[in-house]
């Protein structure tokens, strides 16, 4: 939480409007945190059950905003407003996981004091955590990998890499937690304090939070206002 609040200053403090999605998905990861400290206390199964509701959005969330930013970061234009859906999607999930109609989002009694951790095959929390979620970020990993190959600044390059690693590295560690598969110490702790270490690391040798791209529909208002002026 410590360095995830160092590098969401950062990126504030340098006015950096264009990595928003990255602070975004530094937050998520605070949240994932803090709801993997609270289940690991709390053994009341009312409790464990709104906790685990909220943190069952939070893959699919965390995927999703991450696919927005490698895709702002390769394509260097906005992500389209079609992506935003997003966001209803989870909404939606996280109701339907309150009243679990049909058994649609969890496949046994949410009160029952079993684990509701990993998703079953046969509930929407598959499709959407792991099925898509995995997607999503196996798909803006593809991006990145493209984008690094083809670019000729060494910096870019360096920072592409960086993700990359990140991407492969989130995934591995996220799999524990899928999977219920329990440690000591939850895999995704470490892997999400890498994360902001790494990010913050970045962010001062590889001016990771100076990433620079512009929006085609800016540039082209910047020319219409130079040539009006003129």
């Amino acid at each position: 939480i410590l360095f995830s609040g160092y590098n969401i200053r950062t990126i504030y403090k340098n006015n950096i409007s264009n990595t928003r999605w990255l602070i975004s998905i530094i937050i998520v990861f605070i949240l994932w945190s803090t709801i993997s400290m609270l289940l690991s206390i709390y053994e009341d199964p009312v409790i464990i059950f709104y906790l685990t509701n909220t943190f069952m959005i939070i893959p699919i969330t965390a995927s999703g905003l991450w696919l927005m930013f490698c895709y702002e970061y390769t394509v260097k234009t906005k992500v389209s407003k079609w992506s935003y859906i997003l966001f209803p999607t989870v909404a939606g999930l996280f109701i339907l996981g309150l009243y679990n109609p049909y058994n649609i989002v969890y496949s046994v009694d949410p009160l029952s004091g079993k684990s509701l951790i990993p998703a079953e095959p046969n509930t929407i929390r598959f499709v959407l955590n792991i099925v898509f979620g995995y997607s999503f970020v196996l798909l803006g990993t593809g991006m990145l990998i493209v984008n690094m190959s083809k670019t000729t600044s060494k910096v870019r390059s360096k920072q592409s890499l960086m993700i990359v690693l990140l991407s492969i590295f989130g995934m591995i560690m996220s799999v524990f937690k899928v999977l219920s598969i329990n440690f000591q110490i939850e895999p995704m702790i470490i892997g999400i304090l890498i994360f902001n270490i790494s990010i913050a690391i970045a962010t001062n040798v590889y001016e990771f939070s100076k990433i620079d791209y512009l929006d085609k529909n800016e540039i082209l208002d910047n020319y219409n206002d130079i040539v009006i002026s003129c």
